[in-house]
């Protein structure tokens, strides 16, 4: 029973990618919080343990071994399709494009997600994943853009610019023209 508190199967699934397990049976233990979010229930998660549940997921793919299959691509993407508004699920399907090397479509969903990101860990999280994916693409200048995006969502919370409550985005500069950032 504990196993369905959001707090609980979070941060278990949270310890066992630290320790070195298995990132694919962390992903099981959040699949029935994932169901509760997709499924918009008001009741089901608040918006802080819905943060962490994307936190916990990012952090179960970025593991070895943890690169999302085909299972989580469609999961997201029917997500973002249920809840276009969503802000996280545009995140969460950029974060899984990137790890599947599906570089235009995961800068698209991170770059229509940047703007409305108020959590800066995400925020720094995808200028990163759009820096990486400019230096595959031997973008020089988009990525530099996007390393100083990442820098400054970092600043701002380290300098106590933003509030730890408000961590807003704020006006980020506008992407280079034909840039993946």
């Amino acid at each position: 029973l504990e196993r369905h508190l959001p707090e609980v199967a979070c941060a278990a699934a949270r310890r066992l990618v630290s320790l070195g397990g298995s990132p694919v049976l962390a992903r099981e233990w959040l699949l029935p919080l994932w169901d509760s979010m997709v499924r918009d229930d008001p009741l089901a998660l608040t918006d802080a343990q819905q943060y962490t549940l994307v936190q916990v997921l990012k952090i179960s793919f970025d593991a070895a071994n943890g690169k999302p299959g085909l299972d989580w691509l469609e999961r997201v993407e029917s997500a973002q399709r249920l809840q276009a508004r969503q802000v996280l699920f545009s995140y969460l399907a950029g974060v899984v494009c990137h790890h599947l090397q599906l570089w235009g479509k995961s800068a698209q969903m991170l770059r229509a997600a940047l703007p409305r990101l108020v959590q800066a860990d995400l925020q720094r999280s995808a200028w990163c994943l759009l820096a990486e994916m400019a230096q595959v693409q031997d973008d020089m200048d988009g990525a530099c853009h996007a390393w100083k995006q990442a820098a400054l969502c970092q600043d701002r919370v380290a300098t106590g610019q933003v509030p730890a409550t408000e961590l807003g985005l704020g006006g980020l500069a506008k992407s280079q023209k034909g840039s993946l950032v």
